[in-house]
């Protein structure tokens, strides 16, 4: 599923969303579906940064990340 074409998956940005989400505990559901396309997508993500999308899911499975809007 490759990602729309106005959604920009460099990977400051990419670090930057994730680092946000670890720094205040909490992600949107924009953040959400884009963090997921972008991890679905055939974009080349690399092995740490598919490891930094795995532990925000993870922490979201565990309840220390709270999706807000």
């Amino acid at each position: 599923m490759p990602l729309p074409s106005n959604v920009d998956t460099s990977r400051d940005t990419l670090q930057s969303v994730i680092d946000r989400i670890f720094a205040t505990g909490r992600i949107t559901n924009s953040d959400k579906d884009w963090l997921l396309k972008a991890a679905l997508s055939n974009s080349e993500l690399s092995s740490a940064e598919m490891d930094a999308v795995r532990r925000v899911f993870d922490r979201l499975k565990m309840g220390l990340v709270k999706v807000t809007d």
